[in-house]
């Protein structure tokens, strides 16, 4: 269990129903969270992981404004 890394600060936590809208969007657009962050900020700039127990997507960013591209991007309403 990884409790706290320097290295990737800044965070994004996705919550249902979130995770659902997102899923509905990757249907339709075709372009997955994982293949966008891989393409936009490259493998070693960033990571998630998914917490079972609460139910939520956290993604992790070395960058500031790798973060502020996620949530430009990945925001649902």
């Amino acid at each position: 269990m990884q409790i706290y890394n320097e290295e990737y600060v800044y965070q994004v936590i996705i919550e249902e129903p979130d995770r659902q809208k997102l899923d509905d969007i990757w249907a339709s657009d075709g372009d997955p969270i994982w293949i966008w962050c891989d393409e936009t900020f490259g493998e070693d700039m960033w990571y998630s992981e998914y917490k079972e127990v609460s139910d939520i997507d956290v993604y992790y960013f070395k960058k500031e404004e790798h973060r502020s591209w996620f949530l430009i991007r990945w925001a649902v309403s």
